[in-house]
């Protein structure tokens, strides 16, 4: 069955230079929108490139939060090369996964950057203050930072204003005094609604969903919950992507830390255990996805 995104076919798409049809060198929204053309894709709407133009700009960590997608993206491509059209619905969903970090579907622009600063954030110590990161408040992990130098007091009064502004804006009620772990677990409901409230093609929307199930978190955290193809080979990417990228490990050792983890988690969960499992081999056997 072909696979149809939204309301508009690739081959009326218009054409685009060279140049972005290998990278994202424009990260203006309109320049994120052509290149979702020029990979083939669908253009997506304003509100969703503007989001992801913002993602785009870089922070504490060393890959802005878009560029991780893109690189998700080609690692569905090349896991799932056989299989164009799955392909091409694997690289949009996990081009959007993540475009909740800019915040609930109400915020404004200005909190949506404020979202975006605070995702931007790496706590890499196990305690600040005998505190673990996901135990701490948003207030006092903005405090640590402004401490360490990586932000400026009137980014961090910034960031607490707009995010407080936006609390009433979304059922999680994400505040100051909420602990981080609920502030960073937010993002895929708010992907989910976001992708949900622009009409994005429900089965991108229902693979988004899913994108955290081996953490515990988002719509699909029960272990009953049967995934699918599509679910199960975005999470095994994203999680891929993180160990290579963010944990600096090998090819062969990020697959063994991910093969250790579905059987863990999934020790009681046979069938879903058995799909992850058939995704992670598949991954294996395609090298050199990140340099």
């Amino acid at each position: 069955m072909i696979f149809v995104f939204i309301e508009q076919k690739i081959s009326a798409l218009p054409k685009v230079n060279e140049q972005d049809k290998k990278d994202p060198v424009d990260l203006s929204p309109i320049g994120v929108r052509n290149w979702f053309v020029g990979q083939n894709l669908p253009r997506p709407p304003y509100e969703a490139s503007f989001r992801l133009s913002l993602l785009s700009q870089s922070g504490g960590q060393e890959k802005p939060h878009f560029f991780d997608a893109c690189e998700i993206s080609e690692i569905m491509d090349k896991m799932w090369e056989k299989d164009k059209d799955f392909a091409q619905r694997m690289k949009y969903s996990a081009l959007l996964h993540d475009i909740g970090k800019a915040g609930p579907v109400l915020a404004t622009a200005e909190e949506q950057k404020a979202f975006v600063g605070l995702f931007n954030l790496v706590f890499d110590k196990k305690e600040y203050n005998n505190i673990p990161p996901r135990d701490l408040t948003i207030k006092k992990a903005l405090a640590i930072k402004v401490a360490e130098g990586v932000l400026k007091h009137s980014q961090a009064v910034f960031i607490l204003k707009k995010i407080n502004e936006s609390a009433g804006k979304s059922d999680l009620n994400i505040n100051e005094n909420s602990r981080m772990a609920d502030f960073w677990s937010a993002h895929v409901f708010w992907s989910v609604e976001l992708l949900d409230f622009l009409k994005i093609d429900e089965t991108v929307v229902e693979i988004v969903s899913g994108h955290h199930f081996l953490d515990g978190y988002g719509p699909d955290k029960k272990q009953e919950v049967l995934i699918d193809q599509g679910k199960a080979s975005l999470i095994v990417a994203d999680q891929y992507q993180a160990l290579r990228r963010r944990g600096k490990l090998s090819h062969e050792k990020a697959v063994e830390i991910l093969t250790k983890k579905v059987e863990n988690k999934l020790a009681n969960d046979l069938q879903n255990r058995e799909l992850f499992l058939a995704c992670v081999q598949k991954l294996a056997k395609v090298k050199n996805m990140i340099n």
